[in-house]
């Protein structure tokens, strides 16, 4: 494609007093990154020492203290649809809360929390153009140091943890399990993690002009397609799986990949085999198995497809406004004490049906955006807005389809995609103005 620089200026017209200058420093795009970039380390650190509640509450005061610098020190640019949106769904959570059956503050937190980032995403990213790109790249190199850390804890400390300070070596020894987790609440969400970072990479490997960083990505690829494989996550599996046939598809520079990958990533295999024998095939022989008796009564797999009906049953008995944020498992119809395993479900069952509708319409108009986005740069041949859009639409869609099949409906990640679609239909639909302008210039 030809042109494909969008120069972009960060509106710096932020109106502001003097007295509230520290608030003006904690609205800017570094400490908007900071504390992106903190989500994970903050959970690792609360793993690591039996705080895990108290990481949280961390975060989600960070959130909080920046949402109110935000609202003090600057106008907020968001879309007045996408604000009121985000406005009820945050109505039918408090509601949900306030009238279910037990009240699960934590829970409350976590989804005012996801509210803030979704908007903050939304007016900083569309303030700043440059934003996106750095973030991503902070994503990327953050999955591949989890990547590592998984694969290490996993694979090569499984013994002489004797040797660790007694105040880490419980809980270090709870992370070194069969299937790599980390700090994630199980080796699922650790596999899901990774499969968004994959897709960011693989974005990131096509925009990026800098061989160096190039060599970065394609090895950090290897590396988190290889922890994907050993948290023997189906879920990860399914989803890795199209987001790697959908970016083949798509472009020729990544089908230009192949060989190398596969060679590089059959080495490191070998190499694990041998440090850690049967390790791997082992796993996934044991997934394997318990794919087959998916239908036979007794199994996890059967628990799941029972939570659908149970999930439904727990619905119909409140079905405006749910049990409440956090209280799928405390509800005595739910006799398997499981979440649904269905993001869906869950919102529906928590949040009730005005919940669960104010989700599906931020979805869609989140999708809409998206493909909004991509249609523009494609038709203005701005080609690196053209794949930011793309890898955000595939990473989305991906997100979206796994949804049936876990527990996601708080996941950050989820709701810093949609903010990003959001604000990437900002930025895009500025070309033609931009283009417009450079002409008469």
């Amino acid at each position: 494609m030809g042109k494909n620089n969008l120069k972009n200026k960060d509106n710096n017209n932020t109106p502001s007093l003097n007295l509230l200058s520290p608030f003006n420093k904690l609205v800017q795009p570094k400490f908007w990154l900071a504390v992106v970039v903190a989500i994970y380390p903050l959970q690792l650190l609360g793993n690591l020492f039996g705080i895990i509640s108290i990481a949280k509450i961390s975060e989600i005061i960070l959130f909080i203290i920046w949402c109110i610098s935000l609202t003090i020190t600057t106008k907020i640019h968001i879309n007045k649809k996408i604000l009121l949106l985000s406005l009820i769904f945050l109505f039918a959570v408090i509601l949900s809360f306030c009238l279910g059956i037990s009240q699960n503050i934590l829970s409350l937190l976590v989804y005012i929390n996801i509210i803030i980032l979704l908007l903050l995403t939304v007016d900083i990213v569309s303030k700043h153009p440059s934003t996106i790109k750095t973030l991503l790249t902070i994503m990327a190199v953050e999955g591949i140091i989890v990547s590592i850390l998984g694969l290490f804890l996993t694979l090569f400390l499984r013994i002489g943890t004797q040797q660790l300070p007694l105040l880490l070596l419980k809980n270090i020894s709870r992370l070194v399990t069969s299937r790599a987790s980390l700090f994630f609440s199980n080796a699922n969400q650790f596999g899901i993690y990774l499969m968004i970072v994959l897709s960011v990479m693989l974005t990131l490997i096509i925009i990026e002009k800098n061989n160096k960083k190039k060599k970065i990505f394609f090895i950090g690829i290897i590396i988190v397609m290889m922890a994907i494989l050993v948290s023997f996550s189906r879920t990860a599996y399914i989803g890795t799986a199209i987001i790697v046939l959908l970016f083949l598809v798509k472009n020729k520079k990544i089908r230009s990949f192949i060989p190398q990958f596969l060679l590089y990533f059959l080495v490191l295999l070998i190499i694990i085999s041998f440090i850690v024998p049967k390790f791997i095939t082992h796993g996934i022989d044991l997934r394997m198995q318990k794919t087959k008796k998916i239908f036979t009564t007794g199994s996890s797999d059967w628990s799941r497809l029972q939570m659908f009906p149970i999930s439904l049953n727990i619905w119909i008995n409140h079905p405006l406004f749910g049990v409440g944020v956090g209280n799928i498992t405390k509800s005595p119809a739910n006799y398997l004490k499981m979440e649904a395993h269905n993001m869906y479900l869950n919102i529906l069952t928590e949040t009730g049906i005005l919940g669960f509708i104010i989700f599906i319409i931020l979805i869609f108009f989140s999708w809409k955006a998206i493909c909004k986005s991509t249609f523009i740069s494609k038709k203005y041949n701005n080609e690196q807005m053209y794949w930011l859009s793309k890898g955000l639409k595939i990473t989305f869609f991906t997100i979206l389809l796994i949804g049936f099949l876990t527990n996601g409906q708080t996941d950050k990640l989820l709701w810093l995609i949609m903010g990003l679609n959001f604000a990437m239909f900002v930025i895009t639909k500025k070309i033609p103005q931009l283009i417009y302008a450079n002409k008469n210039s």
